[in-house]
């Protein structure tokens, strides 16, 4: 059940709406998730994302270097 999760997560944050997301469960999984669960995962992991962006870094942390490849 968490990777099929997970999996509604990343079509989502892909670009696909939430209907494309529960049709594309459906069809291959079997499992119906409705357009609301979908939403919903993607709005926890928002909250989630926002909490982690916010935290205080420890004081010996001179640089933060991130390099991010998007498809």
């Amino acid at each position: 059940k968490d990777q099929l999760n997970q999996l509604c997560l990343l079509l989502y944050q892909r670009g696909l709406s939430t209907r494309d997301v529960a049709g594309i469960m459906e069809e291959f999984f079997g499992e119906s998730m409705s357009k609301d669960t979908i939403s919903n995962l993607a709005s926890s992991f928002y909250n989630i994302r926002k909490k982690w962006k916010k935290r205080t870094l420890d004081a010996y942390y001179k640089v933060i270097y991130c390099d991010v490849l998007l498809h």
